[in-house]
């Protein structure tokens, strides 16, 4: 069990080879394994679970991969972070049709074009900032992601 931000969690992993027989197997290249992850999460005493299956060109070696399906969490977990504190996406208002998608891709593409500029020491929502009040540093920060 691991307690985190007021909530506990647990995690359980299991991992088998991939048979053959698995319909799409031909379709998923260099297909090795198949890892269901089993969370148990408890806040303010109430108890929730969820199950997420996973495809892996890995071995079936359980601490590996459990340890491979958190580091991809981590990132997620790090880039919706960045996306609600810099561009406050959980409070979006956009609804209709295919605008949350593109929304939400254009917040993504945003984010990548300011992390790769080295032109400003800053934050990313201070480079958001910055861009926001120079059309110079908006365009040095958009060339400098296009040259790269």
């Amino acid at each position: 069990m691991e307690t985190n931000r007021g909530r506990q969690e647990r995690r359980e992993y299991f991992a088998l080879p991939a048979p053959r027989s698995l319909p799409g197997f031909a379709e998923w290249a260099n297909l090795v394994t198949i890892v269901m992850v089993i969370r148990t999460t408890i806040v303010n005493g109430r108890e929730t679970g969820e199950v997420s299956y996973f495809l892996s060109s890995l071995p079936a070696k359980v601490k590996t991969l459990a340890k491979r399906i958190r580091q991809h969490w981590s990132i997620e977990s790090q880039l919706h972070w960045v996306l609600d504190v810099t561009f406050t996406e959980d409070a979006s208002r956009i609804r209709k049709q295919h605008a949350p998608q593109i929304s939400a891709a254009l917040r993504r593409l945003a984010v990548s074009i300011l992390s790769r500029d080295t032109s400003l020491k800053d934050s990313l929502r201070g480079k958001r900032y910055s861009a926001s009040l120079s059309t110079d540093i908006l365009e040095r920060i958009l060339l400098s992601f296009v040259e790269k």
